[in-house]
C-alpha cells in the first residue's frame, strides 16, 4: 500500500479550453459512459456539460504536452522541448566517453605487451 496524498487525476478537456479535473477512476468511468451513449448534458464536479463539447479525457502528461505544442514548442528525438524556432543541439550536449576507459597503469601494461609482440615479430622476420 502506498501513502499517496492525492489520488491520480485526469482532465476532461472541453472545446472551449475549460479543464475539468476529476479522479482517474471517475474519469475512466465517465469515459466508459460516454462511449456507451450517455446523455447529451451531464454533471461533472457540479458543472453541467454538453457532451458534444468534450474534446477528450487526458492524463496530465498528455495535456502538458498539448499545451506546449499549442505554444509552438516541439519535442526532439532526445525527448527535450525546444522553442518554436529553436535548434536542437541535444546531440552535442551528450557526453561521449569511451566504454572501456583504461587507467594509466592498464595503458602502460598494454603498451609494454604491444612492444613485446612487435619485438618478437621483428625478430621472427629478420631471420
Amino acid at each position: 500500500m502506498t501513502n499517496e496524498l492525492t489520488k491520480p487525476e485526469m482532465c476532461i478537456y472541453l472545446r472551449s479550453g475549460i479543464e475539468l479535473w476529476v479522479e482517474k477512476e471517475k474519469a475512466t468511468q465517465f469515459g466508459d459512459d460516454l462511449v456507451s451513449g450517455s446523455k447529451a448534458i451531464v454533471k461533472i464536479n457540479g458543472q453541467y456539460v454538453n457532451t458534444v463539447d468534450i474534446v477528450g479525457i487526458f492524463d496530465p502528461t498528455y495535456l502538458e504536452e498539448l499545451k506546449k505544442r499549442k505554444q509552438g514548442k516541439w519535442k526532439c528525438n532526445y525527448n527535450n522541448w525546444h522553442e518554436r524556432d529553436g535548434v536542437c543541439e541535444c546531440a552535442r550536449n551528450i557526453k561521449t566517453e569511451p566504454e572501456n576507459e583504461q587507467t594509466p597503469e592498464q595503458r602502460k601494461k598494454a603498451l609494454e605487451a604491444l612492444e613485446k609482440v612487435r619485438g618478437e615479430l621483428n625478430a621472427k622476420f629478420e631471420r
